[in-house]
């Protein structure tokens, strides 16, 4: 044994544990192991970039929503959807047509080609009332919508996936008033409600009741309800 030993110093062979491989040039290599570790970790890091930013966007819509910006946008937004309503007739549900516009003094329904993040041009039908939160005696302004989209008979069918979207967080109340159209003797009448679906209001005022002591304000949203043609 100690002259096979001898040898192997002589031929200038250090003594190497049997089951491990290290380079003759001292540098050691990856191993599987070391690699799915390292897929591992970057994959780690990416879930916590990625939680990171969407956390970030999630701050960034609720400040929008609970400020004087937030009110500035929703009532932007309302402005434009109301102020694109469709022709009447021209869509259907369950093969009934549907009125442009109708409502009473806490909701509101319009078909109208403006939408929240639409992805692409089309008609959608879009309803504007107060949903309560999961927490107790809190409120938001919230839009619901679907699109539609055209049948085999050429009609267009509302489809039954719905949107939602907060406007305005932690309202009170929503009060919506309509002012019919004037006729030749006679000037129009502000009421609660909307059913006419041969003709659109001539003026919607839309009020947003706010809590008590909140800095936030909200001044009577006066639209004109135009007929645009597609």
């Amino acid at each position: 044994m100690k002259s096979v030993i001898a040898s192997n110093h002589a031929r200038g062979l250090d003594d190497v544990s049997f089951g491990s491989a290290v380079p003759e040039d001292g540098e050691g290599g990856f191993t599987i192991i070391d690699m799915v570790v390292g897929l591992a970790l970057l994959g780690l890091i990416s879930v916590l970039v990625l939680e990171g930013v969407g956390g970030a966007r999630h701050v960034r819509d609720r400040f929008l929503i609970h400020t004087d910006t937030g009110v500035a946008t929703a009532r932007a937004y309302l402005h434009d959807l109301i102020a694109e309503t469709s022709p009447s007739g021209t869509v259907a549900s369950d093969g009934e047509a549907l009125p442009t516009l109708r409502g009473g003094p806490q909701e509101l329904s319009v078909i109208s080609s403006h939408a929240v993040a639409a992805q692409y041009a089309g008609l959608y039908a879009s309803t504007l009332a107060v949903k309560q939160t999961d927490r107790k005696n809190e409120f938001d302004l919230v839009l619901e919508q679907s699109v539609f989209r055209p049948s085999r008979a050429g009609v267009l069918t509302q489809t039954k996936s719905v949107t939602r979207t907060i406007l305005l967080a932690n309202v009170s109340t929503l009060q919506i008033r309509y002012l019919g159209p004037s006729r030749s003797n006679q000037a129009g009448r502000w009421s609660q409600e909307w059913t006419n679906a041969l003709e659109l209001p001539a003026l919607v005022a839309i009020d947003v009741v706010l809590p008590p002591n909140d800095v936030r304000r909200w001044p009577t949203l006066v639209i004109e309800a135009v007929l645009r043609e597609r």
